[in-house]
């Protein structure tokens, strides 16, 4: 299973990322991703992974503004790290 995180925290990501691979080793990661902008780009030149970890507040906007701008059909699990 292929997963991508969009977090603006490096920390945060990587610590999720590892735990991910703690809990389900089959789930690979395949990008970590910054911000809303990097985001839109990775998903004009990419195929949608099978699930997302997003943060919900990114320095640049609300993730969930990728739901209006994308038609995204994968399970999306969000944490709001404050």
């Amino acid at each position: 299973m292929k997963a991508v995180i969009i977090e603006d925290e490096d920390l945060i990501a990587r610590d999720l990322q590892e735990k991910i691979s703690e809990v389900a080793p089959d789930v690979q990661v395949i990008d970590r991703i910054p911000s809303l902008k990097v985001a839109r780009r990775w998903l004009m030149q990419n195929a949608e992974p099978d699930i997302f970890f997003m943060d919900i507040q990114l320095s640049d906007g609300v993730s969930f503004a990728l739901f209006e701008e994308f038609k995204l059909s994968c399970p999306t699990v969000f944490h709001n790290c404050l």
